[in-house]
């Protein structure tokens, strides 16, 4: 158990977790905070990481302020694809950037369309929104390098309205709309820059409610104009 009750600031170098859950004890990120720190996490040019086999779940007390251009990055056993969920809020100026690596999926449940105006580059493996509504990944621009991004809402019902600022798909990228069976689902963009041989899947598969179309179960929707780069 670690009983640390201070905050981290990640200036360089990589910090390593493990599950915020420790078999029931003390977290062995810390203490509990108890109430929501928005920079329980100051990422000042490190690198969060993890490679632990299965699910990393963090409390969503602890909040991540990004104040220069940082890294995530989620790896794990080939045979089981590690998620880090992150369920605490996300601060940053547009200025930063974000950069998730690893073959691992970065999940964020939490709505940070009024806190983060930065930015987001995909390398390598998954970012997803999993947030019930809302800018998951605030109001900058995603940019995907071969890599995925997927919006799968947490809500069982009803009508989900997300969000991101702009979204560039290169070469090999692949952005997923997979909803659940009674959701009807919209995702909204600035602008949409995809690379020729990148993918939008919009994902019938994952259930379609009865007598309703593709077109209005689920629906990327770019207001600002659709560029396809060869």
């Amino acid at each position: 158990p670690n009983d640390f009750a201070g905050k981290y600031v990640l200036a360089g170098g990589v910090l390593a977790l493990r599950n915020d859950n420790n078999d029931g004890l003390t977290s062995r990120i810390g203490a509990d905070p108890g109430t929501p720190v928005p920079d329980y996490f100051t990422m000042a040019g490190g690198t969060m990481a993890t490679s632990a086999a299965g699910s990393m779940v963090m409390d969503s007390d602890r909040g991540m302020t990004v104040t220069a251009n940082s890294g995530i990055r989620v790896n794990g056993p080939t045979s089981t694809q590690t998620v880090m969920s992150f369920n605490g809020t996300i601060t940053g100026a547009s200025n930063v950037t974000m950069t998730k690596d690893g073959i691992g999926i970065f999940a964020v449940f939490s709505d940070n369309a009024e806190t983060y105006q930065g930015n987001w580059k995909v390398d390598s493996g998954s970012l997803r929104a999993n947030a019930p509504s809302g800018a998951p990944f605030g109001t900058g621009t995603i940019t995907l390098n071969g890599a995925a991004l997927s919006f799968t809402p947490s809500n069982a019902f009803g009508t989900v309205n997300m969000a991101v600022g702009s979204l560039v798909a290169n070469e090999g990228s692949i952005v997923n709309l997979a909803k659940g069976d009674g959701v009807f689902m919209d995702v909204t963009a600035g602008t949409l820059v995809r690379g020729a041989r990148s993918t939008i899947l919009i994902q019938a598969s994952n259930g379609i409610q009865a007598g309703v179309g593709l077109g209005s179960a689920e629906r990327l929707l770019v207001t600002g104009g659709v560029t396809t780069v060869n």
